[in-house]
């Protein structure tokens, strides 16, 4: 007999099948553990409340908020720091863990940290919006303004907060070599234009737009003018003429010159922002002939809207006169009124009761962008045009 195999030792089998569930129940519950812990900290990015309850092996996304917390809450200065120290030890480390770093260093009165957390930051990350805005504001303070409009490009593109944008431009519209930077940047990316030069009239100070639209022209880029078109009638929308006039000029053939001419011939409103709009409505029919006289007819009783557009005309008296007159003998005039945008308050009109065709029409001081009205009766009118005395 083999003395060897005599002394091995002997397994208990009973002992090897209660140890393995054992093990695998243990090793189910760690990557149990392990998944609940990484969702619910993914969880937190959207739910801050739940940031505090994630375990710290896990905080990756939690910690992040926890310190936006912190900040947000103008928590103790050191105690954030703390919090926010630990974002530099996760990896990979996104750039905006760096900007929070960064922040929270600046409020410990640890500057020289926080500009280097924020020299990396705007390095390696143009989709953060803090790193983006401190790269952008030392470029200002430089008078580097080409590298400055880098960063509101990035700063147009990650849509960043309105309160950033406006802080910007303002640094840009306020220093000539700034402006000019900002005149290349909206000549050379079509896409922003509807967004950069709505900043620049918003946040402009006085005078300084009319002199970015005066630079604008001069370099004779392409414009995308249906999105400027859009600009335009909101501005009007919002009664600001003067910004209204000059963005329009970038694309008008004739510039500003004719944005209160009443012609009918004057461009439609899908090409020009003030021309006019007439009506689809079944119950009206009307042409136009090659002198711009419209011809119109309204089936029915009840008076209808024909046509409108935008004026801007300055305060104070204006004479208007009608021309052309009613198909039938009985037949009505069509009636015009002036409505102010901003307070939608009709503008005082006169007419004298033997000559329906001669209007006199008030602008109050107030009112910076009018809307012109035509409402017509049942019949039918020749000849139909409008225009100043």
């Amino acid at each position: 007999m083999n003395m060897a195999a005599a002394k091995r030792p002997m397994i208990d089998k009973r002992v090897r099948l209660k140890a393995g569930p054992f093990l695998l129940f243990f090793g189910w519950l760690v990557a149990a553990t392990v998944v609940l812990g990484a969702q619910l900290d993914r969880e937190a990015r959207y739910r801050p409340g739940l940031a505090e309850y994630v375990p710290g092996p896990f905080r990756s996304f939690s910690q992040a908020v926890i310190v936006k917390g912190l900040l947000k809450d103008q928590a103790d200065p050191v105690t954030t720091y703390v919090e926010a120290s630990r974002l530099l030890l996760l990896r990979p480390m996104p750039a905006d863990n760096l900007s929070l770093y960064a922040l929270s260093a600046a409020r410990a009165g640890k500057e020289d940290r926080a500009l280097q957390a924020l020299g990396l930051a705007s390095a390696r990350g143009w989709h953060d919006e803090v790193a983006q805005y401190a790269a952008l504001d030392a470029a200002a303070q430089t008078g580097d303004w080409p590298s400055a409009s880098l960063r509101l490009r990035a700063l147009t593109q990650i849509q960043a907060r309105p309160a950033i944008l406006g802080r910007v431009t303002q640094s840009f519209m306020a220093d000539p070599k700034g402006r000019t930077a900002l005149v290349a940047l909206v000549a050379q990316n079509p896409s922003f234009q509807y967004q950069l030069l709505s900043l620049a009239g918003t946040y402009g100070a006085g005078g300084t737009f009319p002199l970015f639209v005066s630079a604008l022209k001069s370099r004779k880029e392409r414009l995308d003018c249906g999105s400027l078109h859009v600009l335009v009638t909101r501005w009007l929308a919002l009664g600001k003429a003067d910004l209204a006039i000059d963005s329009w000029s970038l694309c008008a053939r004739d510039g500003a010159g004719a944005v209160n001419d009443l012609s009918f011939l004057s461009r439609g409103r899908d090409i020009d922002p003030f021309g006019w709009h007439l009506s689809d409505h079944p119950a009206l029919s009307w042409s136009l002939d090659a002198s711009g006289a419209l011809y119109y007819r309204n089936k029915e009783h009840a008076p209808r809207l024909l046509a409108w557009r935008m004026l801007t005309l300055p305060a104070g008296l204006h004479r208007l006169k009608l021309e052309g007159h009613p198909a039938a003998m009985n037949g009505s005039y069509p009636s015009v009124r002036l409505r102010c945008v901003a307070s939608g308050n009709v503008a005082g009109m006169e007419s004298p009761p033997d000559d329906p065709r001669m209007l006199a029409v008030l602008v109050p001081e107030d009112c910076h962008v009018q809307k012109l009205e035509v409402k017509v009766l049942e019949g039918d009118f020749v000849g139909f045009r409008l225009g100043y005395l």
